[in-house]
């Protein structure tokens, strides 16, 4: 009888063992191929009635990974909270929270992306093996990305350790980076590895696929047709193989691009078809961005004016969709920050970093706008904790308001601003529009504040915005960039458009009458002006043109437009 006990002990023992391998098995296909994720599946239902808790836990995990993949995000979901809510085995519990916050993101709910991503950190995760952990900070990384907040994005992967990161983790480390590059912008394709052979080996292909597929749309962008098409064929038959349809929709959008570039317009609206096909069974914004985009001009090669406007539509309404959700992730960002402050700290707390913030704010002129900013935020947290709610749509609006538009001027804010500029920068490139940028400089401005003091120096910075937004069009993208220095992106205009512009903000700057402000002085600008269709397309490039313009304006005597 003990030796029957021993053996049914060994027996038991054996087959959870068994189990385990299986489910590690089957996790390690979650990415790859999905009928033999499927089978692996398959093979561990018939197990079912034998899973320990544990067991049962990962399971379930693994059935939310398969759901997601088949396009059932609804169910995903379902699991993956229960997992979230339930799961005592904290491995698979924060599994399923990272790849929540990561459905939320693709699906555009910044809000709630950003409320799973917070808690990555959180005390009860401390003691999870660091290779998890790692995977959480890369996630965390690409959540950003999805958000199109760019420096939060580079942040988060510094906490990535990249000298001990496990080959596991190299090749979804790889395409996140290369992700945030292309984003960022002026991305040189050919500087990033997307780890090929690392991503082959470990049957890790959709990263590959993903990092590929940035390095094709930045070779599109610089003109390398034979090299986008080189890496679609070479992951054609891959991408086909695994069935993701965001993925898929992206690539035949691309492959689309290729050959209407390539003038074979037949391939073109096949591919189009194929692509728009895909992007409907996914919920991946920038997808139906590209896809319709793609059509629309595929439609007008082939003078099929109906479908062109019927594609046009479709991605201007996309487009905007895009727009807004990338709007809405900075006050989803900055609203959850908030939150996770007031749980951490105390009144007196918040009310020692205002204090902190406000001497650096002085010790740092340069910033204080930026400083400001905070502080609102800060000073309406701490008078409003425990009463303001987060789901009133009017404190949403106020609060969207604060972090979108500067407080003084009331024009775009310099960190809002500049994250529009580069999304709107993008749309035109990809239309062929030119787009001009006016950087103004207000003269001697330092004097005016010396001599009248800062309250008239206020006055001063507020009527030259008025000025400015009088003069500029409805669709220009006035922002304040720094202390008395402006930005006005200009769309769709032509440099002897955007020259009229400057000219007529220079004169109107020039006629502005100060007695309103109790004092009589001479408010005047000088103006750096560049265009994309020849400085390039990149904010920073644009910025760097009229930059470099803007300091010719004033060594050659200031209250003048100079060109690039």
């Amino acid at each position: 009888m003990f030796v029957g006990v021993l053996l049914s002990s060994f027996s038991l023992t054996l087959q959870a063992s068994t189990i385990d391998q299986m489910l590690e098995n089957a996790l390690n296909k979650r990415l790859t191929d999905k009928a033999e994720f499927a089978l692996a599946l398959d093979q561990l239902e018939a197990r079912k009635a034998s899973f320990t808790p544990p067991q049962r836990y990962a399971f379930e995990y693994l059935q939310a990974v398969y759901d997601y993949r088949s396009g059932d995000i609804a169910s995903a979901v379902t699991r993956y909270k229960g997992l979230v809510q339930q799961s005592t085995d904290l491995k698979t519990q924060y599994r399923a929270l990272v790849s929540l916050a990561n459905i939320y993101s693709l699906k555009g709910d910044a809000e709630q992306a950003f409320a799973l991503a917070d808690r990555f950190l959180a005390p009860k995760y401390h003691d999870l093996d660091f290779d998890i952990k790692q995977h959480a900070y890369i996630v965390l990384a690409y959540i950003y990305l999805q958000g199109e907040l760019i420096p939060e994005a580079e942040e988060a992967l510094l906490l990535v350790d990249e000298s001990s990161l496990p080959e596991s983790e190299m090749c979804v480390f790889a395409s996140t980076r290369i992700g945030i590059a292309f984003k960022a912008g002026g991305m040189n394709p050919d500087d990033y590895d997307e780890k090929a052979d690392v991503c082959l080996s470990l049957d890790q292909d959709i990263f590959l696929y993903v990092a590929s597929l940035y390095k094709v749309q930045a070779y599109l962008s610089n003109g390398s047709l034979i090299q986008a098409r080189a890496i679609l064929e070479r992951y054609e038959a891959g991408i086909a193989r695994i069935q993701y349809s965001n993925l898929s929709a992206v690539f035949y959008a691309l492959k689309a691009r290729v050959a209407l570039l390539e003038g074979n317009l037949e391939y073109a609206e096949s591919f189009g078809l194929t692509a728009l096909n895909y992007a409907n069974m996914g919920s991946y914004l920038e997808a139906h961005v590209l896809v319709h985009g793609v059509l629309a001009d595929i439609y007008f090669e082939l003078d099929s004016l109906t479908e062109m406007r019927h594609h046009m539509l479709a991605y201007d309404g996309a487009f905007k969709s895009q727009i807004n959700a990338t709007r809405s992730s900075a006050i989803a960002y900055y609203t959850v920050k908030l939150l996770s402050q007031q749980k951490q700290f105390q009144i007196e707390e918040l009310n020692k970093q205002m204090a902190t913030i406000k001497l650096e704010a002085e010790l740092a002129e340069v910033e204080v706008e930026n400083r400001r900013l905070y502080l609102v935020l800060l000073v309406v947290c701490t008078a409003c904790i425990g009463l303001w709610s987060l789901k009133n749509q009017s404190a949403k609006r106020r609060l969207k308001r604060m972090v979108e538009v500067d407080e003084l001027t009331q024009v775009y804010s310099r960190a809002y601003g500049t994250r529009l500029i580069s999304s709107t920068l993008k749309h035109y490139k990809s239309a062929g529009q030119d787009v001009g940028l006016l950087l103004i400089d207000l003269d001697h401005f330092k004097s005016i504040n010396d001599s009248f003091g800062h309250g008239v120096g206020d006055w001063a910075l507020k009527e030259a915005a008025r000025t400015i937004k009088s003069v500029a069009r409805k669709v220009d993208i006035v922002t304040r960039y720094g202390g008395e220095e402006f930005c006005v992106l200009l769309p769709s205009c032509s440099h002897e458009s955007a020259m009229q512009v400057a000219e007529k903000c220079r004169a109107a700057l020039a006629a502005i009458d100060t007695e309103m402000s109790g004092f009589n002085f001479s408010i005047r600008g000088s103006i750096g002006l560049a265009v994309a269709s020849e400085a390039g397309y990149s904010f920073k490039a644009l910025f760097d043109s009229a930059d470099s313009a803007l300091y010719r304006a004033k060594s050659d005597g200031r209250n003048r437009v100079v060109t690039a």
